[in-house]
């Protein structure tokens, strides 16, 4: 069984920014929504949609909401942290979402529209609050090639944008003033565990990828996506890690290989915290 270890590094300074908006009915972190209330995030084009139960659901476009009781007359605009507290579900999409290398992309398709478009997700943040995690990561987030195979079109053929953010973006820094690089990798690390049960009859591979990543800088929103074989077989996201401490990350998910050892494999993002 062989491993190996990769690193993709995301070296971003976080700028929060104030927006002045009209008055508009707020949530409280114990407010709860009515079936189909609509949440709106400040300041962005991004809509959650209560379910029967009160859990949000982020709206990827129209064709996703077409069957569901979207109550247009219950709206309530939240902040980014009051957002944060409110109970996240699966993100209702009508194409999932297209990885391409390293970039992830919405596939944004309106009902009215003959075919889909492609909105890059700028962050990880961004990620975790349309309610990807972990365990359902697989679900939605889908290779280019499966996806193509899946849907029947080409992804270079779609027209190509940048989707909204949902957490605050960098702010360029001004070209008189550049920021010193970093040195050094803020994240290293290894894996302890790279396992699969195969079953014999299905020919499919339960696998499990474990192992400790090392912070030598703070980081935040870290995301460790873990293959077997080239691969994807799931992720796991870690809120933060403070600088000279350490993290456990464990992975589990399927795949489908004639192959008989497993080459297992993760590569990193994460943000890191500005330096002053």
């Amino acid at each position: 069984m062989s491993k190996s270890w990769s690193w993709h590094k995301v070296l971003v300074a976080l700028v929060i920014t104030v927006v002045a908006l009209a008055a508009l009915p707020a949530a409280s972190a114990q407010q709860s929504f009515g079936h189909g209330a609509v949440v709106a995030l400040q300041g962005t084009p991004h809509l959650w949609i209560a379910d029967e139960h009160g859990a949000l659901h982020w709206g990827g476009d129209t064709r996703a909401l077409a069957g569901k009781h979207v109550n247009w007359g219950d709206r309530t605009e939240v902040s980014l942290a009051q957002l944060r507290t409110l109970p996240v579900g699966d993100p209702w999409l009508s194409a999932g979402l297209l990885k391409d290398g390293d970039p992830i992309y919405l596939v944004k398709w309106e009902s009215d529209w003959a075919q889909p478009q492609l909105l890059h997700i700028q962050s990880i943040a961004d990620v975790e609050l349309f309610g990807i995690n972990g365990s359902n990561y697989g679900n939605f987030v889908i290779e280019k090639s499966e996806w193509e195979r899946r849907y029947g079109m080409s992804a270079a053929g779609l027209q190509r944008g940048v989707l909204a953010a949902a957490a605050p973006v960098p702010a360029p820094q001004p070209a008189a003033t550049p920021v010193p690089p970093h040195r050094g990798k803020a994240v290293t690390g290894s894996i302890t565990t790279c396992s699969g049960n195969r079953n014999s009859i299905t020919r499919i591979v339960t696998v499990t990828i474990e192992g400790t990543l090392q912070a030598h800088r703070s980081v935040r929103h870290v995301m460790v996506t873990g293959k077997a074989n080239g691969t994807t077989v799931g992720v796991d996201i870690i809120s933060s890690i403070a600088a000279g401490h350490t993290a456990n990350f464990r992975i589990t998910g399927i795949t489908t290989t004639s192959a008989s050892t497993l080459d297992c494999s993760v590569s990193v993002e994460w943000l890191e915290f500005s330096s002053s």
